[in-house]
């Protein structure tokens, strides 16, 4: 499968059986982060309506943060299946993209977060979790930045 695999070094072909069954593996997480996305998308539509029809059109706090929280899911995945798609057609994990999938995540937990159950050390955790991962967003943003001009 792999046309640029090397054959001429030692465990060469080894590897490149090896490099083949990751390849077929990631093309696989691909297709299931697919029917992840097409399954979250109709449950998502499904608690839209349900938090609807219980509380019409006039929707409580609760009912945004339950369709907040289902949307959020989604992109997540939507977010996980970019990272996916760039890493086969680059062979590069794209950290920067990873990294905007973490904030992405842990901005869904600050919507979601019950303050009655979740302590102050939960709160400061998830904060300390934005801002470690905003300062690497922007060390790599920048680096990027530095290094194009």
């Amino acid at each position: 499968m792999v046309r640029d695999c090397d054959y001429s070094q030692k465990h060469g072909k080894f590897m490149c059986i090896l490099h083949d069954i990751i390849a077929i593996a990631i093309k696989s997480l691909a297709i299931f982060t697919v029917l992840l996305i097409i399954l979250g998308t109709i449950s998502s539509i499904l608690v839209i309506y349900k938090v609807i029809w219980e509380n019409g059109l006039l929707l409580n706090s609760a009912g945004f943060f339950q369709i907040f929280s289902e949307i959020m899911l989604v992109l997540i995945a939507v977010e996980i299946f970019q990272n996916i798609a760039m890493y086969i057609r680059t062979d590069v994990i794209p950290i920067k993209l990873v990294l905007a999938t973490a904030l992405i995540a842990v901005a869904r937990k600050f919507i979601i977060i019950d303050v009655s159950k979740d302590g102050p050390l939960y709160i400061f955790a998830l904060a300390s979790a934005v801002i470690a991962i905003g300062f690497s967003y922007w060390l790599i943003a920048r680096h990027h930045h530095k290094t194009s001009n």
